[in-house]
Formats: C-alpha cells, sequence, structure tokens
C-alpha cells in the first residue's frame, strides 16, 4: 500500500486478518525525485502505461521503484501530488528550514542500489542526472520488467481497443541488451488490489481518486473470492493439532 504524507512517502503491506501494517519503506520526499519508467537508465518498463519511477535516497545510497496506476485520472493526482510535495520538501531542506528523517526501511535491504549518493542528504537529486549520465551507459545495466494486470478493467479495455499492437510495446529492441527470456515478468491479481483498497477504504481520498479504483470484472471476483478461501484452509490446516488430521 502506498500512503501520502506531507513529507514521506509510506509503502506498507497489511494483514487483513489481523489489521496490522508493516513498513515497507518510508521515503522522505525532500531526497526522492520521480522520472519516467522508459527513461533508457536502471529499471525499465514500458508495458504498464500509468507507471512511473521514484527514485529516492537511503543511507547514502540510491534506490529506485516503479509505481503504476489503474486509471489516466490515478496516475495524474499521484504524479501532481508527489511533484508538488518533493518541490516543497526539497526548497524546505535546501533553505535550512527543514531537516532530512529517515525512516526505517526494510525493503532497501533487499534491492539493489543504482549508486552512491554523494555530498548532504537530499541534494543528491539536484546532481544525480550529470552524475548517472557520467556513470551509466545509455545501453548498460539495464533491467526490463514486465508488468501485466495493472489496469482497471474499464482501462484494460479501452487501451486494447485502441491499440491493437500493444504486444509490440513490451521490449523495444534498441532499448533492450536483455533477451526475453531474462526479462521479469509481473502479473498481480486485480482482486489483491480490490482487497487492499477495502482495507484503505476508511482513509482513502476519494475527493481526489475515485473508490474503488480497481474494478475487476466477475470471473476474477470469483477466482479472487476462492483464492482467499483456500488461503484460509490453508492457515488452518497449518496452525491445527497434526494429530487430529490423521482422521
Amino acid at each position: 500500500m502506498c500512503v501520502l504524507f506531507e513529507t514521506t512517502l509510506l509503502l506498507a503491506t497489511a494483514d487483513e486478518e489481523s489489521g496490522n501494517y508493516a513498513v515497507l519503506a518510508g521515503i522522505p520526499l525532500s531526497s526522492a525525485t520521480l522520472q519516467e519508467a522508459d527513461n533508457g537508465k536502471g529499471l525499465q518498463c514500458h508495458t504498464a502505461p500509468y507507471s512511473w519511477k521514484i527514485v529516492f535516497e537511503h543511507s547514502a545510497r540510491m534506490f529506485e521503484i516503479i509505481a503504476t496506476a489503474c486509471s489516466v485520472v490515478e496516475s495524474q493526482v499521484w504524479r501532481e501530488n508527489l511533484a508538488r510535495n518533493i518541490e516543497i520538501q526539497t526548497n524546505a531542506v535546501a533553505q535550512g528550514l527543514s531537516n532530512v528523517f529517515e525512516l526505517h526501511s526494510p525493503l532497501t535491504s533487499e534491492m539493489k542500489s543504482i549508486g552512491k549518493a554523494f555530498g548532504k542528504p537530499g541534494s543528491f537529486v539536484k546532481r544525480m542526472s550529470v552524475h548517472r549520465t557520467a556513470t551509466v551507459g545509455p545501453t548498460t545495466d539495464l533491467n526490463q520488467v514486465i508488468i501485466k494486470n495493472t489496469q482497471a478493467v474499464k482501462e484494460a479495455l479501452e487501451s486494447a481497443s485502441t491499440n491493437a499492437s500493444a504486444s509490440s510495446l513490451q521490449i523495444p529492441r534498441s532499448q533492450s541488451v536483455a533477451t526475453p527470456s531474462h526479462v521479469q515478468t509481473l502479473a498481480p491479481r486485480r482482486a489483491d488490489r480490490a482487497r487492499l483498497e477495502a482495507i484503505l477504504s476508511d482513509v482513502w481520498t476519494k475527493h481526489l481518486i475515485p473508490f474503488p479504483g480497481m474494478t475487476i470484472g466477475r470471473s476474477e471476483q470469483i477466482r479472487g473470492s476462492a483464492n482467499h478461501v483456500i488461503r484460509k484452509f490453508s492457515m488452518a490446516s497449518i496452525t491445527s493439532n497434526f494429530a487430529s488430521s490423521k482422521r
């Protein structure tokens, strides 16, 4: 889940059974910047239409993640609010009105850094484009990823009807040094996102972004409900008495 505060972008997971949240990353906006998901450097995605990259600094190193929205409205709202808060916080730090406060971000220990962040915390953003141009070539160290099922059903149908050659967008030959067999494909279920939306319904910014955002088809609803029940049965079997299971 993504929650945008005035100074921080919080990434977390939710346990729908207990209602508890586990923080994955707290990204200070004063040391972050937005880039396109197909900018030719680092992580690259050409298949999710409403996607962008968030590049940020943590413990003197730079990281990047790809964010995807399910509709054009959701994408515009997120990017506009992120860009505005990033500018406000960056200026506040530069003028000495605020300090960069790094939250514990366990997710970064599992991520590959894209380089060191030199200078004072938060100052790497303005020099990042120059630094990476000098150290990273246009076709080196690229990591292609194919992301599917990020669009709401309505958006996906409209996109398919207006772009019959969508499959040709996967990996432009001129932008990739990896063969298709080395490209990671991610296909999250729309029903999983719909459940996360339900958990966030009380704090959803409904006056800015329509709720629910991820509309899904009837068949996906049935599959999602079945998977949810199966998970419950699986957890019950794990925690049950093994002796009684012999019956």
